[in-house]
C-alpha cells in the first residue's frame, strides 16, 4: 500500500444545529445548548485520501474564520439542510426543508475568505448549490418547482447508485469516462447558473450535477462521493483532483 503523505489540511464544514432544532429529538448534549454535527464520511473520505480533516465548528465571527483559512489548505463544503433562499432574492416555498441561515452566513464568509487567499474549493451537494448561490445564482427549491418524477433524485440509502450522470471535458479528465454511476440524494437543484460557473455534469433529465469556476479553483457536484468510495473507487479521483488543486 503507498505510503501517504499527511501535510495538507481541509477545512470541512458541519451541521449548525440550534436548540430549536436540536431539543426536537435530542440525542447528545442538554436542553438548550447549540451543537455541531458532522457526518464521518466526509473526514474519512479526506483522510483516506492523504489529507488532514480540519472539522471547523460554524462560529460566524471574521477572527475564527481568519484562523481557518490561515491554518488549512484547501476547504470542503458539505451537505445539509437547505440555504435561505431571501440569498438568490426568493421568497421561501412551501417546499422549503430546514433552513438554518446562521449556517448559511458563516460559510457564505468562509467562502469569500478562501477565494481572497485563492485557496481551493470543494462543494458537495449543498455545498455545490450555496456556491451557485454565493455567485448570483438560483435554485428549484424542490424537485416538484421542475418535474414530480424527479423525486428519485431524494432516493435512500445513499450508499445505492441511483443513476448515471454524463461528464463533460473537464470531468471526462478527471475520471477518464464519459458517464459516471452516482448516488442521489438532494431535492433542490441549481436553476440559474452563477456567474463564472461552468456545467461538468448532468442526469439524464438535465438535473446539473457538476460545476467548476472558470475563474477561480472550485470544483463541485450534486452526488455525495464519501458515502459510496469504498465500495467504488473511481469516486476517489475527485478528491485527488480536489488534492491536486491545492499542490499545484
Amino acid at each position: 500500500m503507498e505510503k501517504l503523505d499527511y501535510k495538507i489540511k481541509i477545512a470541512t464544514t458541519t451541521y449548525y444545529l440550534p436548540s430549536t432544532i436540536a431539543d426536537q429529538n435530542r440525542i447528545k448534549g442538554v436542553k438548550g445548548q447549540d451543537m455541531l454535527v458532522s457526518s464521518l464520511d466526509y473526514s474519512t473520505f479526506v483522510f483516506n485520501s492523504g489529507a488532514i480533516p480540519i472539522v471547523v465548528a460554524p462560529m460566524n465571527n471574521y477572527n475564527w474564520i481568519d484562523q481557518i483559512v490561515n491554518f488549512t489548505d484547501g476547504l470542503i463544503l458539505t451537505g445539509g439542510e437547505d440555504s435561505d433562499p431571501s440569498f438568490y432574492s426568493k421568497e421561501r416555498s412551501s417546499y422549503l426543508g430546514t433552513v438554518v441561515i446562521e449556517r448559511d452566513l458563516f460559510e457564505i464568509k468562509l467562502i469569500d475568505a478562501f477565494l481572497k487567499a485563492k485557496k481551493p474549493i470543494l462543494g458537495i451537494c449543498r455545498g455545490m448549490q450555496l456556491l451557485n448561490i454565493y455567485f448570483n445564482g438560483t435554485l428549484y427549491q424542490d424537485y416538484r418547482e421542475l418535474d414530480e418524477k424527479l423525486e428519485y433524485h431524494c432516493e435512500n440509502p445513499y450508499q445505492k447508485i441511483i443513476h448515471k450522470v454524463k461528464l463533460k471535458k473537464e470531468f471526462e479528465e478527471i475520471y477518464n469516462q464519459k458517464e459516471l454511476s452516482v448516488n442521489s440524494h438532494h431535492h433542490q437543484f441549481i436553476k440559474k447558473l452563477g456567474d463564472n460557473l461552468k456545467v461538468t455534469a448532468t442526469s439524464n433529465d438535465g438535473v446539473i450535477e457538476g460545476i467548476i469556476s472558470t475563474k477561480y479553483d472550485i470544483v463541485a457536484v450534486q452526488w455525495h462521493p464519501e458515502m459510496i468510495y469504498k465500495n467504488f473507487s473511481i469516486q476517489t479521483k475527485l478528491m485527488d483532483y480536489f488534492i491536486d488543486l491545492i499542490k499545484k
